[in-house]
């Protein structure tokens, strides 16, 4: 798949602030690019947004995009 070739973000065709720094399952105390879902490391696809990852993923554990609540 092509970067930005998925037609959800037709409406925000670059976003500019990585998706996953506003997931829950992000580790934000981590230096890497890890979270609950990938804790070995967010696959390429998934950092470089080509994939929304609100769907399965390989290896997700069965943990999608959630965004934070206000208070996180």
């Amino acid at each position: 798949m092509k970067p930005y070739s998925d037609p959800r973000w037709w409406d925000n065709p670059k976003p500019r602030t990585l998706r996953c720094s506003y997931c829950k399952h992000n580790d934000l105390e981590s230096p890497d690019a890890v979270c609950a879902a990938f804790p070995d490391g967010i696959p390429r696809e998934i950092l470089k947004e080509d994939v929304l990852h609100d769907g399965p993923y390989p290896g997700d554990h069965g943990l999608r995009f959630e965004p934070m609540e206000e208070n996180e």
